[in-house]
């Protein structure tokens, strides 16, 4: 689900509600990326307030930022039950060329194809 900038994360929530609902809900298991966020934990702890709020069960943000913290395993084992994976905005450059061909990329890519 692409939803760009600035989403309603106070009012009415539409979209990130209709995220939380196809990411499982209270059963639903939710990685926040924040590597492109210059928020970086910040941002994470943030989305972990949105999505419980709105009813998500586990919620985990994670702030890889460097290619030896996206290729280690305490990282993708965060992902690999995960029912929803969540980037969060800011600099697509940073997110590609941080998780871009690393472990942390290969896991949120086999999660989607297994329905997350």
């Amino acid at each position: 689900m692409i939803i760009g900038g600035a989403e309603d994360k106070v009012r009415d929530r539409v979209i990130l509600g209709r995220f939380c609902e196809l990411a499982g809900g209270s059963d639903g298991i939710v990685a926040v990326i924040s590597t492109a966020s210059s928020m970086g934990f910040e941002a994470g702890e943030r989305y972990r307030q949105v999505f419980a709020g709105l009813g998500i069960g586990t919620v985990r943000p994670l702030h890889a930022m460097t290619r030896n913290q996206a290729n280690d395993e305490g990282y993708v084992r965060q992902i690999r039950d995960a029912t929803g994976v969540f980037l969060t905005g800011g600099n697509q450059l940073r997110l590609s060329s941080t998780i871009g061909g690393t472990r942390l990329a290969d896991v949120i890519t086999d999660r989607f194809r297994h329905g997350a």
